[in-house]
């Protein structure tokens, strides 16, 4: 018990360490990019910082997927749905 709760521990820092990293990797060459005197220059920057923050959010969501959930599903109420009628905005059937 004791080694699965620290593996998945280090697993869920190092995971977001590791996403955190790399999406602030990408917005600096995103930057450096941007920066760059010519155009030559700051392409292959603003690709690859472009890149590395689509790698930093799939990271982020690879690592939060693994995780479980912290409310349960017995709880939600998928079933209580109104037909529509009445106000949109706060689901009340007075009109005006």
């Amino acid at each position: 018990m004791g080694k699965s709760l620290l593996q998945s521990v280090a697993k869920g820092l190092l995971g977001r360490f590791l996403a955190y990293g790399t999406l602030a990797a990408g917005f600096l060459l995103l930057y450096r990019g941007f920066q760059a005197g010519s155009l030559g220059a700051g392409v292959p920057f603003g690709l690859g910082g472009g890149a590395a923050i689509l790698i930093g959010m799939y990271l982020m969501v690879s690592v939060r997927r693994g995780e479980p959930s912290m409310a349960p599903l017995e709880s939600l109420d998928l079933d209580n749905e109104e037909d529509g009628a009445g106000d949109p905005f706060d689901r009340s059937n007075q009109g005006g």
